[in-house]
């Protein structure tokens, strides 16, 4: 019987175990995917915007300035990419400048906690050596 029932809880610690797996799998992806969401979002809302800007361009080259089609779509090309890769680069800067504070954030609070721990150490030992001072005497 207990080897039995000891299989039994081996293989339903298995089946739990395989569950939180899955359930970690799954947490993980969807925070993955909000990650992405985040990241592509500013990109996405940049390309909409370089677009409508380049209609708007577009239309004001052709009817409002009387240029040709050609001249029209190649200025309202150069309005696109003067958008897309300007405000892209200030874009990319921004959340590169972040992603540095944060490193340097992270840095410093891992040096305040190694040297709180060795504080604490050290503080430790004093006290046992105190206490083992006390106990001789």
């Amino acid at each position: 019987m207990d080897e039995k029932e000891l299989a039994k809880s081996k293989e339903e610690d298995i089946k739990a175990q395989k569950e939180k797996e899955k359930e970690q799998k799954k947490r993980q992806k969807e925070e993955q995917k909000n990650a992405n969401k985040i990241v592509i979002s500013p990109f996405k809302s940049l390309l909409l915007a370089a677009l409508m800007f380049t209609i708007i361009g577009f239309l004001v080259f052709y009817f409002g300035s009387e240029f040709d089609i050609v001249e029209s779509s190649y200025r309202a090309f150069l309005v696109f990419t003067t958008i897309y890769v300007g405000i892209g680069m200030i874009v990319l800067i921004f959340f590169y400048s972040l992603y540095r504070i944060k490193v340097n954030e992270s840095k410093k609070e891992e040096d305040r906690n190694s040297s709180q721990n060795f504080d604490y150490e050290e503080d430790e030992m004093d006290r046992i050596m105190n206490e083992s001072s006390i106990d001789k005497e």
